[in-house]
């Protein structure tokens, strides 16, 4: 392999990346199911304060609508991904199952 330099914030995500991989390895998961609980804590982060981008843009799709309503509106999804995320991380097969069944 080539010896790469690269700069720190770019190295030190590239081994945040590797060792979260070598982990999702260990828990007999594939890059699939990683990806799957990758992405939803990611929605759950934009879904939640203090960023709560999907909670401005409702806002200005409905402005009559107190933000106070819409966050208190996004608790019940917020719960049930993280709910989906401890059941991915306790039965990796489940972010699985489908792509299992579409190819096999």
């Amino acid at each position: 392999m080539a010896d790469l330099t690269l700069e720190p914030p770019v190295a030190s995500a590239e081994a945040a990346t590797r060792k979260a991989l070598r982990r999702a390895g260990r828990i007999r998961s594939a890059a699939v199911g990683f990806g799957v609980v990758a992405v939803l804590i990611i929605q759950s982060t934009i879904l939640s304060p203090p960023v709560g981008l999907n909670v401005f843009i409702v806002k200005g799709i409905v402005p009559d609508v107190p933000m106070y309503t819409i966050f208190r509106g996004i608790w019940p999804f917020w719960y049930a991904m993280g709910l989906l995320i401890v059941l991915l991380l306790m039965f990796p097969q489940l972010a699985l199952f489908l792509p299992h069944r579409m190819f096999g």
